[in-house]
């Protein structure tokens, strides 16, 4: 479960995640102790983690970690886990009125989940100047320990909500993950101890039974705190002492022990059915089981070949599919955590219809080759560098981490041991580890799993399929035949290190000037291009550009749209000039550089970047992509191929039947919206796609580049004057054809109501307002507000006080691009008996919070946090350190003129301030939004059980 008011939290993401290789719990060890870090374990046996780190400054960060999760319950306690987790949040000794209903008035981000081997609390962003709350919340964090109160009303109240959420949850993935887990876990515990529970179990647990699993798992040796911010070490450690040292181990306390999966030395197999399933496909998943971590080690060399091995499988199967040689829609081979204690690599296949040998025999092919063969020194160093690059990109960052990946940190640390250290050395240490990687050490490790053991084949069928395509003998086969025929690595012409061999007449710079607000160069191209660049220290050795001109799919032909559609998806596909696109792909190896074309609504769009050594080999790319592109008839007959397939593969019953349903009846068809069809496909002309793409990026004069990099700007100009001013000009000209995008039906009102055979005992609504209405930026805040009313209304009654659904979805949006236009989705899901009266009350909510029937302790619990928000944004000031990419959308906006001046991103009317706003501003906006609003109402019932035909198996 989640729950948070705002986005209060904004936190950087760090590239390499820890990856949770999984060992039996060990015995404490002695380990270096981490600047600014106590640890240390309680008499009885609570472990605590108290990080001083000044990355969060004026913050701190409460996180329990439970070592117990649907992995210890029996067979007729599946679901318990997941259930105390929901009892949390109710009644505990210190705080009688509920725990949800005192976090949600002190505004207080947290979030709870329950996995199968774990259970997780966190507290987010507490001030750390405020002690009282901080004193609260740790009196919180202790009645989770040991001071859950498990009453009848409480227990009934979340066993509505937990059995709202099983039904939210009861997905096509999720029946799918259930079917065939027999096979994935080969019947061990693992295959029936799912998270979410049996109905029957969670429809009859009594509060004597929770109380007996909280009593039994809920305990010291199971329960470790991570507290990470700004805090005193010695005041917080002995708080946490004082706080924790009365929890009481049982008498007798049942063993945390691991679950072991057995070995399967021949291939087990299951044939999946579910009436959503959409696509027939095909899965091939290898077991691995992972050797126990040794106390105090830690493992960045298997962590690296991880990493490795998955991107050189993914470049694997794109050198087939370059090839055109691929018997398979789609494909994916990656190597993954599974559970504790394993791993799992997956192979999962959408083969072409009647090609379900070839496929499958063309992947065990591959995979044969890797196995005997292993990767090659040139592949392997391509990649390893490129991580290498990736590493290093990472540390320049000035801090790094998060209160996650510290909680992470802690917790592989608790388990196992890990050394504890920075994210900055854990990260150096990875860097140094891949420098002395070679090619023989990933196909030495990938020896030692790759092998005929532990695999599971899958079939997953639609409706429309007779039984099995492929069965267990069938697979057996195509292994033995995998094993005669290994597919061998494509041969790969060589590519010149200059990918130009022709001459190029350059362009010229027709004026110079300065623009004083940017401190940058402003170029007029001799093509009509022009140009801002700006030298960047913070560029750090790298080049960045992107560039936008006019055009888009507004000015796209009704008649040219399917060819349009295959150009589109085509752009670089199958190479460019005389190059093929694994000739490019060799040709970029050991390069950093990316380029990419895209095309919105109103703009076609080019950007780029790379380090300042390959600047010139990215400016020959972009010349030959846009210049020299190439639409092979055989990759384009592919893609249509491939296309009509998945279209007429498509599910025509069920939930995939309704969405479709709902698509024609929102946008239905027409000259300017064509339904993609057999049709349609045919209607695509590779002869047209040369012509299409000139019209979006054969006009440079239409063209606004904005640019950034360490080099000097007179290094800069030789490289525009030279390959982008030599480009064509085309017609500077905007293009005159226009068609409007947008394609929503014209009725004010659509209501429908499908009853669809799918299994539970479902039921789905989602009411949206449409009205192409413009808003002040005042009136924007004012959106953003009634959309954090309703969801808070909704919580508080629908699902606190109703218990009939686990979450309702509130989404507000405004957009001023083509027209402007506001909207406001309400989406939630219940049982089919409340439909009608869930679909009621949330109508009601609507329409009270609309005329401003909300309290004014309502209204700040919505302001108050927006409005830091919007502070802190504005704290920003003009000497702060702005990113390469946050420089390029201030000079491209700069240069589209949506800005006054090029020192903000943003222009801030005085008085549109959240803090300014009223609850007067809200029923304005409320009523300017929904008044003459197009309305949307749809609902969606599964059947009546004795109506079904469903089935999974």
């Amino acid at each position: 479960m989640t729950f948070t008011l705002t986005s209060l939290l904004k936190r950087r993401h760090v590239a390499a995640v820890l990856l949770a290789l999984s060992a039996p719990l060990m015995a404490q060890q002695p380990d270096m102790q981490l600047a600014g870090l106590r640890h240390g374990t309680l008499p009885n046996g609570f472990t605590y983690y108290i990080y001083d780190n000044d990355d969060f400054q004026g913050e701190v960060n409460y996180f329990l970690y439970q070592n117990v999760g649907a992995i210890v319950e029996s067979d007729r306690q599946n679901g318990l886990a997941h259930f105390m987790e929901h009892m949390a949040f109710e009644e505990t000794e210190h705080f009688p009125q509920g725990v949800m209903k005192f976090l949600r008035a002190k505004g207080q981000v947290f979030n709870a989940l329950t996995g199968t081997n774990e259970t997780q609390f966190f507290l987010y962003n507490i001030p750390a100047d405020n002690q009282p709350l901080r004193d609260s919340l740790l009196l919180v964090v202790s009645d989770w320990c040991n001071g859950i109160r498990i009453t009848k009303a409480g227990v009934d109240k979340q066993r509505a909500i937990i059995l709202q959420e099983a039904r939210q949850r009861n997905t096509l993935q999720s029946r799918i993950a259930g079917g065939i887990a027999g096979v994935t876990y080969n019947g061990s515990a693992y295959s029936t101890h799912n998270v979410i529970g049996k109905n029957e179990v969670l429809r009859n647990v009594q509060a004597k039974d929770l109380a007996a699993f909280y009593r039994a798992w809920y305990r010291p040796d199971l329960q470790c705190l991570m507290i990470v911010g700004d805090v005193d070490l010695d005041a917080c450690e002995q708080q946490v002492i004082r706080r924790f040292s009365h929890l009481k181990q049982p008498k007798h306390a049942e063993p945390r022990t691991t679950v072991t999966i057995a070995d399967n030395d021949s291939p087990l197999y299951h044939h999946f059915t579910d009436n959503d399933n959409t696509i027939s496909s095909v899965g091939i998943y290898q077991r691995t089981p992972i050797a126990p971590q040794q106390p105090g080690k830690d493992s960045p060399k298997e962590e690296l070949l991880v990493r490795i091995f998955n991107q050189l499988m993914a470049q694997r199967l794109g050198m087939i599919r370059n090839e055109g040689a691929d018997e398979f829609v789609a494909a994916t081979i990656s190597y993954a955590p599974l559970v504790r204690g394993y791993a799992q690599c997956a192979c999962d296949i959408v083969p072409y219809g009647g090609r379900e040998r070839q496929a499958v025999g063309q992947l065990l092919s591959l995979r044969e080759a890797i196995r005997r063969d292993g990767f090659g020194e040139n592949e392997f160093d391509d990649v390893k560098w490129r991580i290498y690059k990736e590493l290093k990109e990472i540390l320049s960052a000035e801090r790094l981490g998060t209160p996650d990946n510290w909680m992470e940190t802690f917790k592989q640390h608790y388990l196992y041991q890990t050394p504890l250290t920075t994210m900055r050395q854990r990260l150096s240490a990875q860097a140094e580890q891949l420098v002395e990687l070679e090619a023989d050490d990933l196909n030495n490790w990938v020896r030692t799993w790759m092998d005929d053991r532990n695999l599971s084949f899958v079939t997953y069928a639609t409706p429309n399929d007779r039984g099995p395509a492929l069965s267990q003998e069938d697979f057996r086969g195509l292994m033995a035949e995998a094993r005669q025929h290994p597919l061998m690595p494509t041969s790969i012409a060589p590519t010149p290190q200059n990918l130009i061999d022709f001459d190029i007449k350059p362009g010229k710079v027709l004026t110079e000037t300065t623009d004083k607000e940017l401190q940058a160069k402003v170029w007029k191209l001799s093509n009509g291009a022009r140009v801002i660049y700006k030298q960047l220290p913070e560029a750090r050795g790298r080049l960045y550009f992107t560039a936008m001109g006019a055009g888009g799919q507004e000015a796209v032909s009704p008649a040219d749209v399917p060819s349009f559609s295959a150009m589109q998806s085509l752009i670089m596909q199958s190479g460019v000039y005389k190059y093929n696109r694994n000739q490019l792909y060799q040709w970029m190896s050991g390069k950093s550089l990316d380029l990419s074309l895209n095309i919105d609504n109103n703009f076609d769009g080019i950007s780029g970047q790379a380090d300042a050594a390959d600047a010139e080999a990215l400016m020959q790319y972009m010349y030959l992509v846009l210049t020299r592109q190439n639409f092979h008839q055989s990759v384009f007959d592919k893609f249509v191929e491939r296309k009509t397939y998945l279209y007429k593969s498509r599910n025509l019953t069920g939930m995939e039947a309704v969405e479709d349903s709902i698509r024609m009846l929102l946008f239905p068809a027409s000259e300017q919206n064509p339904t993609e069809n057999e049709a349609f496909y045919r209607r695509m002309n590779r002869a047209d796609l040369p012509r299409l793409f000139a019209d979006h990026f054969g006009h440079m004069a239409r063209f606004s580049f904005s640019m950034v990099g360490s080099m000097p700007a007179e290094e800069a100009r030789v490289l525009v004057e030279r390959y982008i001013a030599s480009l064509p000009a085309g017609d500077a000209s905007a293009p005159t054809r226009r068609r409007s995008l947008d394609f929503s039906s014209d009725k004010q009102e659509i209501k429908r109501h499908f009853q669809v055979d799918v299994p539970g005992d479902m039921g789905e609504i989602e009411i949206a307002y449409n009205h192409a209405v413009k808003l002040t930026e005042k009136e924007e805040m004012a959106l953003e507000v009634l959309r954090g009313l309703l969801e808070t209304r909704y919580f508080t009654e629908l699902r606190e006080k109703e218990g009939a659904t686990y979450s309702v979805g509130v989404r507000a949006e405004y957009t001023e691009r083509s027209q402007p236009r506001a909207t406001l989705n309400i989406h939630f899901t219940t049982s089919r008996a409340k439909v009608d009266y869930m679909k009621q009350r949330a109508y009601a909510i609507l329409d009270s919070i609309g005329r401003g029937l909300f309290s004014q302790d309502e209204f700040k619990k919505i302001v108050v946090p927006l409005a830091v928000e919007q502070t802190e944004g504005d704290s920003k000031g003009a000497d702060d350190t702005v990113s390469p990419e946050m420089w390029l959308a201030i000079m491209q906006a700069y240069s589209d003129r949506k800005l006054a001046t090029a020192a903000s991103s943003a222009i801030h009317d005085p008085q549109a301030s959240i803090e300014n706003l009223t609850p007067a501003d809200i029923t304005a906006v409320a009523r300017k939004v929904l008044t003459g609003a197009k309305h949307r109402e749809f609902v969606v019932t599964s059947l009546p059980e004795n109506q079904r035909s469903w089935e999974k198996q």
